[in-house]
């Protein structure tokens, strides 16, 4: 996609996005400031975000799209960036408010979008903002994330050994969990298989 217009110019991609299966290895704790909880497809949406992507999220009803735009702006914030946040429906933008509320990043936002605001209360807010103080960082933070790293690895590690093809077959142990799993209404034989040496 490219646009000319005067004075203006889209900010390149420097690479692709980071797809889902790339989300551990590419992104540390320290790089993640996400205030939600998010599946891999929600955090492809933020690193799509971050990267300077432009795409259309999309789902139906409760599946997570204000969740996600939730943290896109608080990743956006913790980049020192500013956001612009649009929706043709009010309650789109209210809910959104309100998890960044919840998430205690109410002051740094000003709304604008109700025709109810009169100018007095947009100025207070604004002031109120300017105000705001960073929050402390808690000193145990770099310990957390250690340990969070370290679990994250162990079950990364444990996901790709039940994929990993193994033996002589090449199957992995959870195709074969797949293949027994059909076999579930077959009845049991018995039989014995005699070893052999092999010379």
């Amino acid at each position: 996609l490219s646009m000319s217009l005067p004075g203006f110019s889209l900010p390149s991609i420097g690479s692709d996005p980071i797809t889902a299966d790339q989300l551990d290895d590419k992104i540390t704790p320290e790089m993640t400031f996400q205030i939600l909880d998010a599946d891999s497809s929600q955090q492809e949406a933020v690193q799509a975000a971050k990267s300077g992507c432009n795409f259309i999220l999309q789902g139906p009803p409760g599946t997570g799209k204000s969740q996600t735009i939730s943290n896109i702006i608080a990743e956006f914030r913790a980049d020192g960036k500013k956001v612009l946040f649009v929706s043709a429906k009010m309650a789109a933008l209210e809910v959104v408010q309100d998890r960044l509320n919840k998430a205690k990043l109410g002051d740094f936002c000003l709304q604008v979008h109700s025709h109810r605001r009169n100018k007095r209360e947009v100025i207070d807010e604004l002031r109120q903002s300017l105000d705001t103080t960073p929050v402390a960082t808690p000193g145990n933070v770099q310990a957390k994330i250690q340990n969070l790293q370290k679990v994250r690895s162990r079950l990364n590690e444990y996901v790709r050994a039940l994929h990993r093809p193994q033996f002589t077959q090449k199957l992995s142990a959870f195709s074969l969990y797949g293949k027994l799993d059909k076999l579930h209404d077959m009845p049991e034989m018995q039989f014995f298989i005699p070893t052999t040496k092999v010379k």
